[in-house]
């Protein structure tokens, strides 16, 4: 029988399906709040109860289990946030068969304040444009809607050698590599070098671990992907 777990006040809220994922976020952590349902509306029900709405459009397929969380909060931005304080982003780029989606959330502190998942309109694309277009479309969100330290976090090794090394050498060089080529996705670089400010760090995150976060727009990306066409 499929077990619920609610949690209500821990590092992370919402309702997952591992007790091994929950553990970390509640054991240890002050006044945590959780209790384990065989019925998910009950775990909804009980989340309410403590003035924690869950975003229902998070929900696996078919509301099949899996070893992920299965929902996380979604909070509107409103004027009750303080979106000045240091938000992380997370995120991610997915292609299969030249198909691509991008994914990313926002975090302040543990709440997730805003998300996207879309489908890629360019085809054929490759995995490392996925990436890159992911990071830019977090970067005009950034420059609409936020402000203040930023952290991105991006599992694309590629896309953070670029802006913390390869980028200042190119840039000496006219926009030439070490080989005197082109940068490849060099018009996907120069947007994303357009928009990053002093105050926003690109940092690398380990994919396919532990990290929720990573996990969850590693999903976002996916069902992006699999979006019909507008």
């Amino acid at each position: 029988m499929s077990k619920f777990y609610a949690v209500a006040k821990g590092s992370v809220t919402g309702i997952f399906d591992d007790w091994n994922i929950v553990k970390k976020h509640v054991i240890g952590y002050s006044g945590s709040i959780y209790k384990s349902f065989t019925c998910k509306e009950d775990a909804i029900n009980f989340l309410a109860d403590y003035g924690v709405s869950i975003d229902i459009s998070m929900y696996t397929p078919n509301n099949t289990p899996n070893n992920t969380p299965i929902d996380y909060i979604q909070t509107p931005i409103n004027s009750n946030l303080e979106l000045s304080d240091k938000i992380t982003v997370y995120t991610d780029g997915s292609c299969s068969r030249s198909v691509g989606g991008i994914g990313g959330l926002f975090l302040c502190g543990n709440i997730i304040v805003y998300k996207f998942s879309e489908k890629i309109q360019e085809y054929p694309t490759t995995n490392i444009r996925a990436e890159l277009m992911a990071i830019l479309k977090a970067l005009e969100i950034i420059s609409d809607k936020f402000y203040g330290d930023i952290n991105i976090m991006t599992d694309s090794e590629y896309s953070v050698n670029v802006f913390n090394k390869w980028i200042y050498t190119w840039m000496k060089n006219d926009w030439k590599t070490s080989s005197g080529k082109t940068p490849e996705n060099l018009d996907l670089i120069l947007g994303v070098k357009e928009l990053l400010t002093s105050n926003i760090k690109l940092m690398w995150v380990r994919g396919h671990s532990d990290n929720i976060y990573n996990n969850m727009v590693d999903k976002l990306a996916n069902d992006g992907r699999l979006k019909n066409s507008a």
